[in-house]
């Protein structure tokens, strides 16, 4: 006998008994929501602003760079240690503290007088930034238990994808309309009063929790993991305009042994029965390491190229602000389709191969564009294929977390989120410094600026293709589906 989905449904949901969630849970909710929806536009308007931020602090194309990656670099830094901060001295100072150090950065950086100035605001930015955003989990558990924090969650996904939608377009109207003069700067200045009103209601609305001070934590590893990350970043982005001087290579070359002193390190503080950044047993899974080297690989490239194709747009083709946001806003909203189509096919390794085949589809169709154009390139022709690459990026996008936290032990599943939480903010950092320089040293050495920046967009967008590919190559190593999802394949 066969019933109705109704029937079913009543017999399968019945009516909850949970206490109803008071309207200042609601509006705690909205100020944890302000944060996660200011990190995300900060991450992605200033590429809209970045030829007037040049031509006012005549930095060098390394600067846009730096502006970039500053802000990701001390992000992923910073976050190997916010959230255990929080549980030492409490969410609620924590993500307070995080906001006020944020606002502080963001007026730095609109206030700068010269480029160091910039990126020192920025760095202030992603550090406090990366205090503030590991409480809002936490914080929203505590004002939403049971089943009622599914429906809290659920806004996360809409919100960050707003911020991706609105973030372009919001930078192209502030540098059209320039107000009050700040041309770039008003990028920056526009985060203080929706901070300071987050921060007044924050004090009132967010729920105080009880602190473990007896937790340790592992400042020498913060320490190590922060300045071999820098180290590897610094010589990517500064030495092309240097001409590669010994000294670069030996720095780099001092990153990547900074981080090998730092797995070491974790290593012995866990055998020695002290907390670690990051669970060693986590560099002896096949499919954690898998994950690391998709996401180095799949969002370092993705995540630059929507910076350089900004900077195309702008410096190449001389388009205004807003109409650069314009055009590029057909990748945000492609994301936006592609992760609701994700949704559907289910969180399988599938699901991410179908992704990738898009994405690699959409940026090979936007390089072939450009090359058959020249140097009377039609952005607007572009844009239906950076809507396809878009909407294969969000579907690769939606089950990546949840297959590689799958490969994982539940004892190893926190440090592991914490990791790739970091990797993927360094990752594209790395992406813009490494695509990002080679974008400029190409358009530096052609005679016709449009050229110049055309070739040098071609070069990235081929480059991140290969990059996709090997990431799909390396999908074999990861489990068939998430942990949730027990359809077959």
């Amino acid at each position: 006998m066969t019933t109705s989905p109704l029937t079913d449904s009543a017999v399968a949901a019945p009516p909850s008994t949970a206490p109803p969630i008071p309207r200042s849970s609601w509006l705690a909710l909205v100020v944890i929501l302000v944060a996660e929806m200011l990190d995300g536009l900060d991450a992605l308007i200033t590429s809209i602003g970045g030829p007037a931020l040049l031509a006012d602090l005549d930095g060098g194309p390394a600067l846009l760079q730096w502006t970039a990656a500053a802000y990701t670099l001390s992000m992923a830094s910073g976050l190997l240690i916010g959230g255990r901060l929080g549980d030492m001295f409490g969410k609620r100072r924590l993500f307070l503290i995080g906001m006020v150090g944020f606002t502080l950065g963001s007026l730095l950086s609109a206030c700068a007088p010269v480029a160091w100035v910039l990126i020192l605001g920025r760095v202030l930015q992603g550090l406090l930034g990366a205090l503030m955003l590991p409480q809002g989990m936490g914080m929203i558990r505590t004002l939403f238990p049971g089943e009622h924090a599914a429906k809290a969650f659920g806004l996360f996904g809409p919100m960050m994808m707003v911020a991706g939608i609105g973030g372009p377009i919001l930078a192209g109207v502030l540098m059209d309309l320039d107000p009050f003069g700040l041309s770039w700067r008003s990028l920056f200045a526009v985060n203080v009063i929706p901070c300071v009103l987050a921060i007044v209601a924050g004090l009132r609305l967010l729920p105080r929790e009880s602190s473990t001070r007896s937790l340790s934590l592992d400042w020498t590893g913060a320490v190590l993991s922060a300045a071999g990350m820098a180290a590897i970043v610094y010589p990517l982005v500064e030495g092309r305009e240097l001409g590669w001087p010994a000294w670069t290579l030996v720095v780099l070359a001092g990153g990547v042994a900074l981080l090998g002193v730092f797995l070491v390190q974790q290593r012995r503080r866990s055998r020695a029965g002290r907390d670690a950044l990051v669970e060693p047993s986590l560099f002896r899974n096949r499919t954690f390491l898998a994950g690391l080297a998709i996401m180095l690989v799949f969002f370092g490239g993705t995540g630059a190229i929507g910076m350089i194709t900004a900077l195309f747009l702008q410096m190449g083709l001389g388009m205004s602000p807003l109409l650069t946001s314009i055009v590029t806003i057909s990748e945000a909203l492609g994301m936006m389709l592609g992760m609701a189509a994700a949704a559907k096919l289910g969180g399988t390794r599938r699901t991410m191969a179908i992704g990738m085949v898009i994405a690699a589809l959409g940026q090979l169709l936007t390089l072939l564009g450009i090359a058959a154009q020249g140097a009377a390139v039609d952005a607007w022709l572009l844009t239906p294929m950076m809507l396809i690459a878009g909407i294969g990026i969000g579907i690769a996008m939606g089950p990546t977390f949840s297959i590689i936290i799958t490969g994982v032990s539940d004892a190893e599943a926190g440090s592991a989120s914490g990791a790739l939480t970091s990797v993927q903010q360094i990752s594209t950092a790395l992406g813009v410094s490494t695509l990002g320089s080679l974008f400029f040293a190409i358009a530096s050495g052609s005679a016709s600026p449009v050229l110049g920046f055309a070739h040098g967009l071609e070069a990235a967008l081929a480059i991140n293709v290969l990059l996709i590919v090997l990431a799909m190559g390396l999908l074999r190593f990861l489990p068939q589906r998430a942990a949730e999802d027990a359809e077959d394949i």
